[in-house]
């Protein structure tokens, strides 16, 4: 019942046209020509500045399995010693979590250390081809078409190394000249089911309706495991214009993920927020319902907020027309519309527009609120007063709060800016709120990252006893709260008194059993003391794979501070100990 309905006449036009994915926004500027840059290297790795090869000789060179692996980018963060201390079946165990990593901020730090250029450990695998593979499963496709854009499609067909060429296909695939690329790697293994699938894809996507109906016919009939399939399932679907719903199907590949995003009208039940950020892309391109094309942006956005413009998110809001009442009073139209995507793009249409201070600021508060109400957290730090031309002063007093709150979370706040807040916010030293805010302020100057102009607003002393005064911890989440803001502050030398911990300490019969454990503690001093900086990262890494910031115990958390302090990472530091403070 699966089968094509069709044996139609082959179509071998060649004129037809497909989509071509929109240029991956990290890229600043399109390489014209391909041509390998040797690596920079640090000076006492003689074995690497023995020689320069000048650019003519490198622009035709082909590189082996081992060369590959250097294929990198420049991070200020990483040098070429990354990986010192790290062989390749532990890197290849801490980086089986990365997917599974709860905070947007040390997901964002591993994702810089693949894509960083450095040494490879010691291993006769591809350390690029693990690089790959981990930054598919954590859904950065364009990540993975960013690095193979530093090898050359000719190297691969050379080397004849399957998973770099399946990593090649799934992030080039819709690109109008790997259709060759696709029949050349075929031709050396005809049966490899990825390049089938590969092939399948361009052929539909170009335009090629009828020979793609002929080749999956052919290939159900070699291999019926094909039919019944997830793949199967969908390219039939697909070509046959049918609905599907995708639920009983599982966890889908990019593969299949492709072939919903080029229709995705004809199936239901699919959870888009699994997708990787690519195929997000092409659902987007391809969508034809505009509240659809909106959720995919949104989602995009929210599960990859380091990765693209804002505008990816923006311009789909844009794209909604509403009446220029609808936008002055947007709450009206909010109480008549139950389209959930309409409201949050009439809400940012109205917070943007020219008007009133305060009536701008109402509109983002409540997109802000649908946000949170709706698990996408991570766009209140892309859509802001900042981006929505909204001023901060005395006409926004009653939303203070709020931008305080999300400003500091993102570790960015200027003086004047925090001093009007304040002013906004009334009884300011009184009131347990702001009270906490202060506190992640003096953790945020302690970090070095804003001025010194901050210890104007109120003593560091002074803030920290009017802080702790404010306490009444009379619950095991008031304790727990109290013990994280002390230690994070105590791991930067903050003035903690002998009194504050010996106050604290009475109420310690609240406490959870801790979580710190003593042999990772050991492991990640152990590993800072030999400037291993990679290896202290993946122990890092590894203990946001259950939490967030907000819910790692308090200890560990001091730790991960003082090893991001040490190994010279402020504003990752900063971003940590931020989302960790503010609630």
């Amino acid at each position: 019942s699966d089968r094509v309905e069709e044996n139609p006449t082959l179509d071998t036009s060649g004129d037809e046209v497909g989509f071509i994915p929109a240029k991956n926004p990290d890229l600043q500027a399109e390489l014209k020509e391909d041509f390998y840059k040797p690596m920079p290297v640090a000076n006492g790795y003689d074995s690497f500045s023995n020689s320069m090869v000048s650019e003519e000789a490198v622009k035709d060179q082909i590189r082996d399995l081992k060369q590959l692996d250097y294929v990198g980018f420049l991070d200020p963060n990483f040098d070429e010693a990354l990986w010192l201390g790290v062989d390749y079946n532990y890197a290849k165990n801490k980086f089986s979590n990365f997917s599974d990593i709860k905070s947007i901020h040390m997901k964002k730090i591993v994702r810089n250390m693949l894509m960083a250029k450095a040494r490879a450990p010691q291993t006769s695998e591809s350390w690029l081809a693990l690089r790959l593979k981990t930054l598919l499963e954590m859904g950065n496709l364009s990540d993975v078409k960013l690095l193979l854009k530093e090898v050359k499609p000719k190297e691969l067909e050379l080397l004849k190394h399957q998973e770099l060429n399946s990593y090649y296909l799934q992030a080039n695939m819709l690109e109008n000249n790997t259709e060759g690329f696709i029949k050349k790697v075929l031709g050396q293994d005809p049966k490899n089911l990825n390049y089938k699938k590969s092939f399948l894809i361009s052929l539909y996507n170009s335009g090629k309706t009828s020979q793609a109906k002929l080749t999956f016919n052919a290939l159900t009939d070699v291999d019926k495991q094909v039919e019944i399939s997830n793949f199967g399932k969908i390219f039939t679907a697909l070509l046959n214009a049918e609905e599907l719903d995708v639920a009983p199907l599982g966890k889908l590949d990019i593969f299949e993920q492709y072939l919903i995003a080029l229709n995705s009208s004809l199936f239901t039940n699919v959870k888009y927020a699994k997708f990787a950020d690519q195929t997000l892309l092409v659902a987007i391109e391809n969508a034809t319902d505009l509240s659809e094309k909106t959720m995919f942006a949104e989602l995009l956005m929210q599960s990859y907020p380091f990765s693209y413009n804002t505008d990816k998110l923006t311009s789909v809001y844009d794209e909604h027309k509403f009446s220029s009442k609808d936008l002055s009073v947007p709450l009206n139209y909010l109480k008549n519309s139950e389209d959930e995507y309409k409201n949050r793009a009439v809400l940012y249409q109205a917070s943007k527009i020219s008007g009133l201070n305060s009536t701008k600021a109402l509109s983002l508060k409540k997109l802000w609120e649908n946000y949170s109400a709706n698990n996408l957290g991570n766009l209140k730090f892309l859509i802001t007063e900042k981006t929505q031309d909204i001023s901060v002063n005395s006409s926004i007093a009653w939303f203070s709060l709020h931008l305080l709150k999300n400003e500091l979370k993102q570790a960015n706040l200027d003086y004047t800016t925090l001093k009007t807040l304040y002013e906004n916010i009334d009884n300011t030293y009184v009131n347990t709120n702001i009270i906490n805010l202060q506190i992640a302020v003096e953790f945020l100057r302690k970090t070095s990252l804003i001025s010194t102009d901050f210890d104007s607003i109120q003593d560091y002393k002074e803030t920290l006893n009017a802080w702790f005064k404010s306490k009444n911890i009379q619950t095991k989440t008031e304790y727990a709260y109290v013990l994280k803001v002390l230690t994070l502050l105590d791991a930067l030398e903050a003035p903690i008194t002998e009194e504050m911990w010996t106050k604290l300490y009475e109420k310690s019969y609240l406490e959870s059993k801790a979580d710190a454990n003593p042999i990772w503690l050991r492991l990640v001093t152990a590993s800072m003391q030999k400037e291993e900086k990679g290896k202290s990262l993946l122990l890092v890494s590894e203990k946001f794979v259950k939490n967030t910031e907000q819910t790692l115990d308090p200890q560990t958390l001091a730790n991960i501070i003082a090893c991001l302090n040490h190994l010279n990472m402020p504003q990752e530091m900063a971003l940590v100990g931020m989302n960790a403070i503010v609630k």
